[in-house]
Order: structure tokens, then sequence, then C-alpha cells
């Protein structure tokens, strides 16, 4: 039994509705979480992570190469090539897929950073503009929605030594929100860049 999510009448993934075997849940700092293994991408990838605005539901990664081969575009799908496309703003910001291999370099770390990213569109509001132009993965706005979500949750699992190594300079952040100073989604925060890292 699926849930089908649906964005103007088209299906682009589906959500189990359905209570797993053994269901399993997990808790990161304050942040709970279900881990449902059977999260699937429209076109039958699997699904590394979600939420639903309130819940958060991962896949856990079973190797750093699965997670990476996600990140970098080599699985295929939509879902898979809009995380490219946040990889090249990291690249914009001087951050690479190489350097984010080396905070990312275990399962553990990997996992923790999906949860930390979900929980970043539910505190973001996200899933209130996240659709509102259209289904395309690929339209600006989510890719700045999707670059904030996965920068904050690279930074939440950097020890204190790579988030000195890591953070996003302004004249950088500049480059890319320079008409804003910041930003912000939905109901969420402001985000204000100042001359380190975003606050």
């Amino acid at each position: 039994n699926y849930s089908e999510v649906t964005v103007d009448g088209e299906t682009i993934g589906t959500w189990s509705k359905t209570a797993q075997p053994a269901a399993e849940t997990g808790t990161l700092g304050e942040i709970n979480y279900t881990i449902d293994r059977t999260l699937k991408n429209k076109d039958g990838s699997k699904r590394l992570a979600g939420t639903d605005g309130k819940v958060i539901k991962i896949n856990p990664v079973e190797s750093v190469d699965e997670f990476f081969d996600y990140f970098t575009g080599k699985v295929g799908g939509e879902s898979s090539l809009q995380k490219q496309k946040i990889l090249e703003v990291f690249n914009d910001f001087n951050i690479s897929v190489d350097d984010m291999k080396e905070v990312l370099n275990t399962t553990d770390k990997i996992n923790d950073y999906l949860v930390y990213h979900e929980q970043n569109h539910i505190d973001n509001n996200d899933i209130e503009v996240y659709w509102a132009k259209g289904r395309d993965l690929l339209t600006p706005d989510k890719i700045k929605i999707e670059f904030r979500a996965s920068y904050e949750a690279l930074r939440r699992v950097m020890n204190e030594e790579e988030k000195a190594k890591f953070d996003i300079s302004i004249d950088l952040a500049a480059q890319y929100y320079a008409d804003q100073g910041g930003y912000q989604v939905g109901n969420g925060p402001f985000i204000k860049f100042t001359g380190k890292t975003c606050t």
C-alpha cells in the first residue's frame, strides 16, 4: 500500500502508508525519523530520504559510494540529476565533491546528513513553496532550496576544523544570492550571510 506523491496531477514518487514489518525509528539529537527501506522515486530508483513536512523517512545508504553515485548524478533519474546540479553550486562555492567526501566519509555520517537535510526542509517549511513553480526538480528555486538544505546538513555533520575549512565566504555567497544578502524560503527564518558563514 503506497500513497502516491503527486504534483499537478502527475505522480512524482510514492510514500509507504503501511507499517513496515519491523518499523525502525531513530533519533538524532532531538530529531525523530523513521527508516523506510521501500522509499522509491517515480522512476523506481531508490529514494534516500524524504519528508511530508512533518515526518522524516530515510532509506539508509549501504555504502559511501552509493551516496556519492547518487549525489553526482551517476544513478540517473531526475532526483539524482538535481543533486548533481546542487554539487555544481557547491563547486561555485569552492566545495568540491572530494571536499564533501572528506566530511561524509562513513555511512553513519551520510545517514545523519540525510536526516539533517530533511529536518532543514521542515524547519524552513519548504513544503509550502517547493512545488510553486511546477514539478520540474531542476528549477532555480528548487536548486536554491536544495543547496540550502544540503549545505546546512553538511555543516551539522562537520567537526569544528572542517567548518572552518569549508565555510562559505561572503564574497562567494554574494555571487549566488547577490540581491538578497541571504535568503528565506517559505515561512522559514531569514538566513543572513555574515563574513564567514550562514547564520
